[in-house]
């Protein structure tokens, strides 16, 4: 029950996270990657979801499903990553670092 609690709880963190660099760069014109952010992290949940499943005996999938979840989290990492020197994520008034 631990593990359950512990996979729920770590997908739970991706999704609010993901969500609230969403709901700060949309409304700055950041469609495109908010789109992206969008798209990876239900894929990163969605396929989290379905591995706990597997882990537990409740399903069976295909090894392309471990990749395709492994290339979602690097990609949602990527944008995530690239995402951090919008301006609209900066704490108001501190100087970027060069």
């Amino acid at each position: 029950m631990a593990g359950i609690a512990g996979t729920a709880g770590a997908l739970i963190a991706v999704w609010l996270t993901a969500d609230a660099v969403i709901d700060r760069i949309r409304p700055n014109g950041e469609t495109s990657r908010a789109t992206w952010l969008d798209v990876a992290r239900w894929t990163v949940v969605g396929l989290g979801a379905l591995g706990m499943l597997v882990g537990y005996g409740y399903a069976a999938v295909a090894p392309i499903t471990l990749i395709a979840w492994f290339a979602a989290i690097v990609a949602l990492i990527a944008v995530l990553y690239s995402s951090a020197r919008l301006p609209c994520l900066s704490p108001a008034g501190v100087p970027e670092a060069n």
